[in-house]
């Protein structure tokens, strides 16, 4: 049971870490020269809502607790 739940703990921070990361691909493709139309369709969204997600706001996870 332990190791379920060191994996969903490991499978959370790397979930916790695609926002920064989907932040930085976009900010290659802009710097590429890719527009932000070309962009959302990649991620399957708006141009608006790519631009959105360039800046990621990391939030932090509420109820979360140690032990």
């Amino acid at each position: 049971m332990t190791d379920l739940l060191a994996d969903l703990h490991a499978l959370q921070e790397h979930i916790d870490a695609m926002p920064a990361a989907r932040a930085t691909l976009i900010g290659q493709a802009r710097e590429a020269g890719h527009t932000w139309v070309e962009i959302g369709a990649a991620l399957g969204m708006s141009h608006v809502a790519a631009m959105k997600a360039a800046k990621p706001n990391p939030k932090p996870r509420s109820g979360a607790t140690q032990g």
